[in-house]
């Protein structure tokens, strides 16, 4: 599709303003958006069906190139406004030190964790804490590649929504579902909904290659240094650790989760555990 023209050659445009203001949280709760920033995650977002305010493309770039980044909304069949910005304005925008030509405003979604309903077979992973956006991003993506169902986080994480965040899913959080509620709220509901809650652990009761995973799992990760906290352990059914080299301290929590993500997946998808991700 055709950019808008003129180009947009003003910082103080409102609808750079706007764009720009979504760096910061209270902004982006605020309009309910958030950005999406580089070519290909800009076009993992569009193909995803996720809501689009707007696409902003550098005035520079060739118009292939800005074209694959805009077209049509498949769910209301009309075509998503794409703006051409100078690059020194979209710059101002951008969340890197080199902007990469594209940034979108997508639409941030309304989730209420009570109203979930997790289907019969479920592997969900909850984040206890995580501080660093980047690790947020890339345990989101590892979840999306191994087939978990949810990603819940209690509100004293990083924002999923964040610049930084947004871009370590790799276009992975247009895929899965984040729910953020409590540690109170979390936990007791995945308790009633018959999942195995299991605490990551560095004095875990058992290790991750003894544990036997039932048709409803929860795995919980904690905060980068302090871990799982004492009072979301204590709602955990279980705790599980991971066998470490004597000299080594701990694991990244991405690594971490990514090592119980997998195990869990591998039983279910080999039947070792009590049930096959297949069966109904």
């Amino acid at each position: 599709m055709e950019l808008q023209r003129p180009v947009i050659v003003s910082r103080q445009n409102a609808l750079i303003k706007k764009a720009r203001s979504l760096r910061q949280k209270k902004f982006r709760e605020r309009h309910r958006a958030f950005l999406v920033e580089g070519p290909r995650t800009v076009v993992e977002l569009l193909r995803s069906g996720w809501g689009v305010s707007c696409v902003l493309c550098d005035s520079m770039e060739t118009a292939e190139k800005s074209n694959s980044c805009t077209g049509w909304d498949a769910s209301s069949r009309t075509l998503r406004p794409a703006y051409s910005v100078r690059s020194d304005v979209l710059a101002t925008i951008s969340d890197v030190a080199t902007h990469q030509g594209v940034i979108a405003v997508a639409d941030m979604p309304v989730r209420d964790f009570s109203q979930w309903c997790p289907p019969r077979n479920s592997l969900v992973l909850v984040l206890d804490g995580i501080q660093d956006p980047g690790n947020f991003g890339t345990i989101v993506r590892t979840a999306h590649a191994l087939g978990m169902d949810a990603v819940l986080a209690t509100p004293d994480s990083a924002d999923c929504y964040s610049p930084k965040c947004v871009r370590a899913t790799a276009g992975s959080l247009f895929h899965i579902p984040v729910f953020v509620a409590p540690a109170m709220e979390l936990l007791p509901k995945l308790t009633r909904e018959a999942f195995q809650t299991v605490a990551a652990s560095v004095e875990g009761a058992r290790s991750v290659t003894d544990m036997h995973w039932q048709r409803r799992v929860a795995i919980i990760v904690g905060h980068e240094t302090e871990g799982v906290r004492p009072g979301t352990i204590s709602l955990a059914a279980e705790t599980v650790r991971i066998p470490m080299s004597e000299s080594a301290e701990s694991l990244n929590v991405g690594a971490a989760a990514a090592v119980l993500m997998w195990e869990a997946v591998r039983q279910w998808d080999t039947g070792m555990g009590h049930i096959s991700r297949s069966a109904e």
